[in-house]
């Protein structure tokens, strides 16, 4: 793998991680919004006995919201990315300390 191979690849990586983060906070801020309206949903003076199954619902679902966005989803992912480019750094830094150290092709 050459150098430019690798600028390309953490290219992509960040590119991508980036994207995670982003949605990650998306969905996150989302999951926090219907949780407030599953709040006020679920108050029976409010709107009585379906609203709060309408609220047992949306608490469902916030619940898969946060966990999606949370570090165990697309957060998760977006360190794991971070981890993989720091793995190549680590490669392309071995690489250049020992100039013996050479990436094989083919077959051995």
């Amino acid at each position: 793998m050459t150098g430019q191979d690798l600028h390309v690849l953490e290219s992509a990586f960040e590119s991508c991680q980036g994207t995670m983060r982003s949605q990650g906070s998306s969905v996150s801020a989302l999951g926090d919004r219907l949780g407030s309206i599953a709040s006020a949903l679920g108050d029976k003076n409010v709107g009585g006995d379906q609203c709060g199954q309408l609220a047992d619902q949306v608490r469902a679902l916030v619940g898969g919201l946060q966990q999606l966005g949370g570090s165990q989803g697309l957060g998760g992912a977006a360190q794991g990315l971070q981890a993989i480019v720091e793995k190549f750094h680590e490669v392309d830094r071995a690489q250049a300390a020992n100039a013996k150290l050479v990436v094989m092709r083919g077959k051995p």
